[in-house]
């Protein structure tokens, strides 16, 4: 199974008030997040992390050892903060500032910031979070084949693109 996320912002305090997360501290924050990843993907399933894995953590492996699946990271504005503390090889198929997969013969686009214009066959971004009345938002609703991968819009957890495309949230 493929599946797609992105700004956990795992080990943030910031984001938690920023996007009105139910949690009342970073730690129940990740294990909320850790949980709900791994109830989804197991250990054969592939998952495209869509930027802000987490914020400036101490040690990204203690995070990244509980992640279940094969892990392919495009690049945040936020994972430069962690990026470097970590071996990327060992832990992602690819670590990059953009790519285009596919998923059962769709061609997926992926970027971390939405693009104000997208001209392929499906996109799949993050960036935006739950943020009311950004003007991006209406953009990426007017394209109609472009999908909102965060946490905060998914039920704190990964989504395959079937369900980004029915639940239709950007």
């Amino acid at each position: 199974m493929i599946y797609y996320t992105s700004d956990l912002h795992l080990g943030s305090r910031h984001v938690i008030r920023a996007c009105g997360r139910p949690f009342a501290s970073p730690e129940e924050m990740d294990e909320a997040l850790i949980r709900g990843w791994n109830a989804r993907v197991g250990a054969e399933d592939t998952v495209y992390i869509v930027g802000d894995l987490m914020n400036g953590s101490a040690d990204p492996a203690a995070y990244l050892d509980r992640l279940a699946g094969r892990k392919y990271l495009v690049i945040g504005n936020n994972d430069s903060l962690w990026m470097w503390k970590t071996d990327l090889k060992k832990y992602f198929g690819f670590a990059v500032n953009s790519a285009e997969i596919d998923d059962c013969g769709r061609r997926v686009s992926l970027c971390h910031c939405p693009p104000p214009a997208f001209g392929g066959q499906w996109l799949v971004y993050g960036h935006i979070h739950n943020y009311p009345g950004l003007p991006i938002r209406r953009q990426m609703q007017l394209m109609g084949n472009a999908f909102n991968a965060g946490v905060d819009v998914n039920s704190y957890r990964p989504a395959t693109l079937d369900e980004l495309i029915a639940g239709r949230i950007v």
